[in-house]
């Protein structure tokens, strides 16, 4: 493995994989030998002290192991005790093991669920490896340094953290929440662009919305707009809203087929949208019978990518008519983009 390497971290290295060639054979152990000078490579060595060299080779070979078959795009999860009878290795702690594709967001958003969840986390190791695939689902090896961006290699994020020990029963959910998780993530980092896009449609529409507002008025909804875009804000999601009905009976839903990112799925409430507006919060309200063209709130539940706050800001976006004969403006569609700041 290429670059420096302070010498007691090399000793730990090189301890733990002369325990690899002991435990395994040297012909087995040689591509785990690569996967090993990854996978402690940038752990504080205060947060491994006082750890045996057959705890960390465990560990670390547990991992390997569990990685070695994955479907690309599709995460590996496992949340276990170690056992020495059962995983060759032992652990005071509950160990969350993750295999995916690197992506941003993976380990603070991982950690964010774990703290809400009050799992107190002990360790985090967290290697990006550039594993190469047969068919991109057997490993075949670990890519040296100098191969690391060629197209057969894949870069994957192995995270493990050690929480305090949990009983059994409550792994499977566990599992299932960094599962959630990691989906979340993956749907705002592929969606971003798209995002972004929609962004720019909404900015480059908005002169139609000068035939019912100020110029003045709408310059400024456009300017910060564009400020959001370029950069300023971390999209997370994006969804369409259809209104009909008027007055104290019109409601708002969904519109399929078009959401992004976190807003995928229609049936994913933010702020309890899917009701009639008479029961919405008055500043809903307000600004749905006004004609205005933004609104900035926060959601009821905190973001699950990147950092535990409300996604805020949500953005409305009102797209707004008149209709034939009627001088009212009457509302029929709303964009709403969910954000973070960086």
């Amino acid at each position: 493995m290429g670059g420096f390497i302070e010498p007691h971290r090399a000793e730990l290295i090189a301890k733990v994989s002369e325990t690899a060639e002991r435990r395994l054979g040297a012909d087995k152990a040689a591509d785990f030998t690569a996967f090993i000078h990854h996978y402690f490579a940038h752990v504080p060595l205060q947060d491994v002290h006082g750890e045996t060299t057959d705890a960390l080779f465990g560990a670390a070979y547990a991992h390997w192991k569990k990685g070695r078959k994955r479907t690309s795009s599709r995460p590996c999860v496992r949340v276990y005790n170690p056992r020495l009878d059962e995983h060759g290795w032992r652990s005071e702690h509950t160990v969350v093991e993750v295999v995916t594709d690197d992506m941003p967001f993976l380990v603070d958003s991982v950690t964010a669920m774990l703290n809400r969840r009050d799992l107190a986390v002990h360790l985090t190791i967290h290697p990006i490896v550039p594993v190469i695939r047969d068919s991109e689902v057997e490993a075949q090896g670990i890519a040296a340094d100098a191969d690391a961006e060629a197209a057969e290699v894949n870069r994957e994020s192995f995270m493990h953290f050690e929480v305090s020990q949990q009983p059994g029963s409550a792994l499977p959910e566990i599992a299932k929440a960094v599962e959630d998780v990691l989906s979340d993530v993956r749907a705002a980092v592929e969606d971003w662009r798209q995002m972004a896009d929609r962004m720019q449609e909404v900015v480059n529409g908005l002169d139609a919305a000068t035939k019912w507002l100020p110029e003045e008025d709408v310059n400024e909804v456009r300017a910060f707009l564009q400020w959001v875009h370029d950069d300023h804000f971390t999209f997370l999601g994006y969804r369409e809203y259809a209104f009909s009905g008027g007055g104290s009976d019109a409601t708002i839903s969904v519109v399929a087929d078009v959401g992004l990112g976190v807003l995928r799925d229609p049936d994913f409430t933010v702020f309890h949208e899917l009701r009639a507006i008479a029961s919405m919060p008055p500043a809903v309200q307000a600004f749905v019978s006004r004609p205005d063209l933004l609104l900035v709130t926060k959601t009821n539940v905190p973001s699950t990518v990147h950092r535990p706050v409300p996604m805020g800001f949500h953005r409305h976006q009102e797209v707004r008519r008149r209709r034939p004969g009627h001088r009212s403006t009457d509302v029929r569609r709303a964009v709403h983009f969910g954000c973070l700041q960086p």
